[in-house]
């Protein structure tokens, strides 16, 4: 029994004694393979002092605080309740220095929650490096005007600190200019679904938009744009105002998804050229309008400069109806593929360098039950198209399906889509059950 009990000690102590010995950037490293576990990173804060420090770092980096989840037990599985986040923060102090990435999903019939727990509780996220404000049309979206004059205030100033890099806004209506115009080191935004002020528009449009006195200009590195074409427009025309503060010129990735039937694609056209000398990634999502999917004499999108996008390395395209759920039925016309793919790449130049393309679409099955191979012939068109790219190292085609394993079947058919590119090992497929992203 002594020798057990000796056995027992040596092993506890040399495991101590190991654990001292480890650099602490290797613990870091290790406990970092963990990020998004909450369950096994708040494990690993308990186990010792050393793991405790890192681990919370992780556990409070980017935060989701959700005032719907519970109501409608919606992001309950990845977010913290907001009377839980206030409680923290009054209790542990330090944690609010660990808080980089702040998401607000607010509950839009109870708004007055904003204020009992934002108010108190911004000022504190000394370190914020990126916000968002989020909201789906479900219950109902939510209008900057709609918040109390407190809550703006507080909003505002949380926007336009110094170390703010990154602003997410979604289904957010009535967002006044000034919002972005004054955020000062500002290089990542996304706009989903949101409206600006109508009164800023009209100053714009009038030329009587005063801008903000900022010591230093907000130069965008990345631009997320998932929004109607009047907003567009509207977004467009504000950029290319002499004294617009919101400066694209540096631009770096852009992503546009399009949803709007009468969508002017001519506004794209204008922004690509606006960007075309900086940017490096670029992600398209043109709408599969209904008629399009069986008028013969539909029209498609028209051309986009890309081959002035000198510097484009990565394209990605994603071409999906989002409305395919609630119509499987409908028959795609033989051509939807030439058309809507064949043409959008073949406005790329070989000479620019394009290292990475994906193309995301749907997989149809026939009546009958076969393959939907009525398209796949015009594959061999873009193998050809594509196989005279030098600088090419990753082609990635991505099926839209329910389910995320991909059948044999349909890998081996679509490698015999593309001889040139499966011979040099450059392509690959991928299943993903989501419409949403790239």
């Amino acid at each position: 029994m002594l020798k057990l009990d000796q056995a027992r000690l040596t092993t506890s102590t040399v495991s101590h004694t190991m654990a001292q010995q480890l650099p602490h950037e290797l613990d870091e490293l290790i406990l970092k393979n963990l990020r998004g576990d909450m369950i096994s990173l708040k494990a690993c804060s308990l186990v010792c002092h050393r793991f405790a420090s890192i681990s919370q770092q992780l556990l409070f980096d980017d935060v989701v605080l959700d005032f719907l989840a519970s109501a409608y037990l919606v992001h309950a599985s990845h977010s913290i309740g907001p009377q839980r986040f206030k409680t923290l923060l009054e209790s542990s102090p330090h944690i609010s220095e660990l808080i980089h990435s702040l998401d607000i999903f607010p509950n839009t019939f109870r708004l007055q929650t904003l204020d009992d727990i934002l108010l108190p509780s911004l000022p504190l996220l000394v370190n914020l490096r990126s916000i968002g404000l989020v909201t789906d049309y479900w219950p109902r979206p939510i209008s900057w005007p709609g918040l109390s004059l407190d809550m703006q205030r507080a909003l505002s100033t949380a926007f336009h600190s110094k170390n703010i890099g990154n602003i997410r806004l979604r289904c957010v209506f009535e967002v006044p200019l000034s919002l972005l115009a004054e955020c000062s080191t500002l290089e990542g935004l996304s706009l989903n679904s949101i409206t600006f002020l109508p009164e800023d528009i009209s100053k714009v449009s009038e030329g009587l938009w005063e801008a903000p006195p900022l010591k230093q200009c907000p130069r965008l590195k990345s631009l997320h744009l998932r929004i109607s074409n009047p907003t567009f427009r509207n977004l467009l025309t504000w950029l290319m105002v002499q004294n617009c503060t919101l400066d694209i010129s540096m631009l770096l990735q852009l992503s546009i998804s399009i949803f709007n039937d009468r969508f002017d694609y001519s506004n794209v056209d204008k922004l690509l050229r606006l960007v075309a000398k900086s940017l490096e990634v670029l992600c398209f999502s043109p709408l599969v309008p209904e008629s399009q999917l069986s008028d013969l004499n539909a029209e498609m999108p028209g051309p986009l400069p890309l081959s002035l996008l000198s510097r484009l390395r990565i394209f990605r395209l994603r071409v999906v109806d989002e409305r395919r759920s609630r119509a499987p039925q409908t028959t795609l016309r033989p051509s939807f593929f030439k058309d809507l793919v064949l043409n959008v790449i073949n406005q790329l130049n070989p000479s620019q360098g394009i290292e990475e393309l994906s193309i995301k679409l749907h997989w149809f099955e026939e009546p009958e039950g076969g393959l939907h191979d009525r398209d796949t012939f015009l594959w061999s068109a873009l193998d050809k198209t594509l196989a005279a790219f030098p600088t090419l190292r990753l082609m990635t085609v991505i099926i839209l399906q329910s389910e995320t394993d991909l059948h044999p079947e349909i890998v081996e058919e679509i490698q015999n889509g593309f001889p040139l590119l499966h011979s040099q090992s450059i392509l690959r497929v991928e299943a993903i059950s989501t419409q949403s992203g790239f």
